[in-house]
């Protein structure tokens, strides 16, 4: 299982704006946005969705969410080449 890879505000603060994880050619990111609540995680996997706002505030959970979110997308493109 590949490991996610935390990015903190800067390196005096200990504060995580984002953890990523590549799989396969696809990269996950669980993160902040300026245009974004402080509190709000969002999700964006490059070349299948951007900024997908997570229903957690908790990073642990929101990447979870995000992981479910891109296990969703994989499951309905395999049922569509199925057709």
């Amino acid at each position: 299982m590949p490991k996610w890879k935390d990015k903190k505000k800067s390196w005096q603060d200990s504060e995580i704006v984002s953890s990523e994880v590549k799989f396969g050619r696809f990269k996950l990111a669980v993160h902040r946005h300026i245009n974004y609540p402080p509190d709000v995680w969002l999700a964006s996997a490059y070349d299948l969705f951007s900024q997908a706002e997570m229903d957690s505030k908790n990073l642990d959970e929101a990447k979870f969410q995000a992981k479910e979110k891109v296990k969703e997308i994989i499951a309905k493109a395999m049922r569509e080449l199925e057709e």
